[in-house]
């Protein structure tokens, strides 16, 4: 399900990625959120 308050910019909404409903093994589930995982840092 996409968050309304990206839905209401346009150009965010146009480059979100559909979600991934498939059944996958937990090994590719992790590997998948790795992937997806970034550091962010705050000062």
């Amino acid at each position: 399900m996409r968050l309304s308050f990206l839905e209401s910019v346009p150009e965010v909404d146009a480059k979100l990625k559909e979600p991934n409903t498939k059944d996958e093994a937990f090994e590719e589930a992790v590997k998948s959120a790795q992937e997806a995982a970034v550091p962010v840092l705050v000062y």
